[in-house]
């Protein structure tokens, strides 16, 4: 049926903040002035003012022959767009009308005469039209008003059905909708306080988190990455008749539903909102070209943006659908994604690597027509291929390349995939580079399209390490170097930082710190300082708490010990026998500790002093536990032990040891004291309940044999 263009749908005013739109703070003004605009751009164009009397087009997603034609293929084949489907400009009553090359004149007369009967027939004259409408002009706009068709070569049957009405009425693109808003991505948890509680993970601060974010505006001279040849690429069918444990696939199975399947979609859907988008026209037509956008009427809104990547000296889009917050965890398979243990033991084991990375992963992922409209740009224009921003996205991404990978090596190779990157590694360069020359077949079958690789060698740097497998160590990459390097230069400039920018800054310290071995807890001021901060959000945009010259001094010192970058054994060595076992506990009477070394039990029990109760709250648990257990330590562990393991009843006291920094300053001045005098020991904290433990009584002075 024909569809208002503005009906069903809600614009949002020009500075409304949005979470996700990725620059906090920016106040852009939606009224630009005409000369602003690209004006060769052409397309779903219309006349944004009538004070020059002169249309400014501004050109929108380009309808294609096939993209209606075959609007119910799932999934569709899309075919690169034509160079040049343009023709002359012609102004009518409605305002500009794209005469489509190659058709004939009097089929371009019947288009603009059409037009002139149009208006004639509703009663409305050239002299005295309303504006259209536009963030310059929102009054509302008759069905059909100010709207401009440019059709694909060979459309005369478009052109046609057009004119015959079986066609709806497409939307127009208006200028709020290119330049309006300020974001607001502070909604939610910031992702970098998973680097303080899982090391382990692979996830390393950027560039553009860590340097201040002005106003869009400042990067629209950088270009928008998109590559042509790429949207849609991946032959699914042939995906699905790939080679693969059954297990693979049942999980691409699975996970490839969010591509093609309505049932995936089964739950509360947003209402559908058009969000004004940070992208430029010469963005939206760059994305056009390359087939990023089809035809298809949408169902729920996303936000648009461009992030900056200053080293590339690029843009890229992001696309972050309003479908998000309908999709919970529960809804999701593992991504298996690979943490970073299994990663660094292959370099252990193996001498050769090879590696790959995929060109626009998501963006050869394309969409069925009917899940499309679940991702609308605009009311009738919706993204073909799968958003980097979809929540699924990377069960999606990564459940491709694990089965790409599932095949059987040569003997000695392992592989691991993270969505993009491939990395195959061996005993010998000839069994890496057959593993390497099946995975390039294996992604031609389905037209995966590979962007680099690399040679066989026995250095390289994976997901921001750098290995050398000769040796079997790790280190941190150049990349990660230079990001300290910078964050070490601002903080001396004493620049103010926003809060995103303070989580930067210490996810970037967490990330690097596990890289290197180095142990947390001789920096407690600044983890103090960090953890306070994060308490404080209430919008990652907004100028943070300064620095205090002590925790600058720590954190530029804690910055120069890794930018030394000593590498270090590429996995952690397996823990070596139990030297001793000691069961502490400490009262407000006094600590007491049993330890066995060599099946031999030993006591060690002691009240406090008076100058222990003088200078430290003994009364507190959290004071006289890590004390206790400190002096337990001093008093039966030599520092020819490698590995103690300590049974304690606190449980504060455990999570901080095996993390190897407290966020209590008892338990964080205790593990430094133990890392001081006992360099080279592996300390193990367990929990042990307290009627278990057997130096509970001693702790409170009881003579027990």
């Amino acid at each position: 049926a024909p569809h208002t263009p503005n009906q069903g749908r809600e614009t949002k005013p020009a500075h409304t903040s949005e979470p996700g739109a990725g620059h906090e703070g920016d106040t852009s003004d939606v009224s630009h002035e005409e000369g602003n605009l690209d004006s060769s751009a052409v397309g779903l164009a219309h006349s944004i003012s009538t004070r020059l009397r002169t249309a400014v087009e501004l050109r929108g997603p380009v309808l294609q022959q096939q993209q209606v034609s075959q609007r119910d293929v799932s999934p569709r084949q899309r075919s690169p767009s034509p160079g040049s489907i343009h023709g002359p400009l012609h102004h009518t009553a409605s305002g500009p009308v794209q005469i489509p090359a190659g058709v004939r004149g009097d089929t371009a007369s019947e288009v603009i005469q059409q037009d002139h009967h149009r208006h004639q027939s509703e009663g409305r004259s050239s002299d005295n039209l309303p504006r259209p409408r536009t963030a310059l002009h929102p009054q509302r706009s008759p069905p059909g008003y100010g709207e401009e068709r440019s059709f694909g070569r060979n459309s005369n049957v478009l052109l046609r059905a057009y004119k015959g009405g079986n066609l709806a009425p497409l939307p127009k693109l208006e200028l709020g909708k290119f330049q309006g808003g300020s974001g607001n991505a502070g909604s939610g948890r910031y992702p970098f306080s998973i680097l303080e509680k899982d090391p382990n993970v692979n996830f390393c601060p950027s560039f553009n988190d860590l340097r201040p974010r002005n106003k869009s505006a400042q990067y629209d001279h950088l270009k928008i990455h998109a590559h042509d040849g790429v949207c849609s690429a991946l032959d699914v069918p042939a995906l699905k008749l790939m080679s693969g444990q059954p297990s693979t696939m049942s999980h691409l199975l699975e996970a490839i539903r969010w591509t093609e399947d309505p049932n995936k979609y089964n739950f509360q859907l947003p209402p559908l909102q058009i969000h004004p988008t940070r992208l430029t026209p010469t963005d939206i037509n760059r994305l056009n070209d390359v087939g990023k956008f089809v035809f298809a009427q949408g169902l729920c809104g996303l936000q648009s943006f461009g992030v900056p990547e200053l080293a590339k000296e690029r843009r890229r889009a992001i696309m972050w659908p309003d479908i998000n917050a309908s999709i919970s965890k529960d809804m999701l398979q593992d991504p298996k994604i690979p943490m970073k243990a299994p990663i660094r033991e292959q370099v252990k084991k193996n001498s050769w690597s090879m590696q790959f990375d995929f060109k626009s992963w998501f963006d050869q992922i394309p969409l069925s027509q009917q899940i499309s409209k679940f991702f609308a740009f605009d009311t009738n224009w919706c993204l073909g291929q799968l958003p980097m921003g979809f929540r699924p996205a990377v069960e999606v991404a990564q459940a491709i390349t694990l089965l790409l990978i599932d095949f059987t090596y040569p003997p000695g190779v392992e592989a691991a995939a993270y969505i993009d990157n491939v990395r195959f590694v061996g005993p010998t360069k000839t069994a890496v580079a057959a593993a390497g020359d099946e995975f390039v077949r294996r992604c031609a079958s389905v037209n995966a399209i590979i962007g680099s690789s690399s040679e066989p060698s026995q250095e390289d740097t994976f997901l921001g390490e750098s290995y050398n497998y000769r040796r079997a160590t790790r280190a941190n990459s150049k990349k990660t170097l230079e990001k300290l390097t910078y964050v070490k230069e601002s903080l001396n400039k004493s620049a103010p930082l926003t809060y995103r920018q303070i989580a930067a800054i210490f996810g970037l310290l967490f990330f690097a710190s596990d890289v290197a071995a180095t142990r947390l807890a001789q920096h407690f001021n600044s983890l103090t300082f960090y953890r306070r901060s994060m308490t404080q959000v209430k919008k990652w945009s907004a100028v943070g708490p300064t620095f205090p010259e002590e925790v600058r001094l720590e954190v530029v010192h804690w910055i120069d010990r890794l930018l030394i970058n000593t590498p270090v054994p590429a996995s952690k060595p397996p823990p070596p026998p139990t030297d001793l076992e000691i069961y502490v506990d400490a009262s407000d009477y006094g600590w007491g500790c049993v330890s066995f070394h060599n099946n031999i039990p030993k006591v060690c029990a002691r009240p406090w002093s008076a100058s222990d109760r003088e200078v430290a709250n003994v009364s507190s648990s959290v004071t006289s536990e890590p004390l206790g257990a400190l002096r337990a330590v001093l008093a039966t562990v030599s520092t020819s032990m490698r590995r103690v393991v300590i049974h304690t009843d606190h449980t504060g006291l455990v999570y901080a040891g095996n993390r190897g920094y407290g966020k209590a300053k008892t338990y964080n001045e205790a593990l430094v004291q133990l890392q001081k005098f006992f360099p080279t020991t592996d300390f193990v904290f367990q929990y042990i309940p307290g009627p278990q433990n057997p130096a509970d009584p001693y702790s409170r002075g009881q003579q027990i044999n």
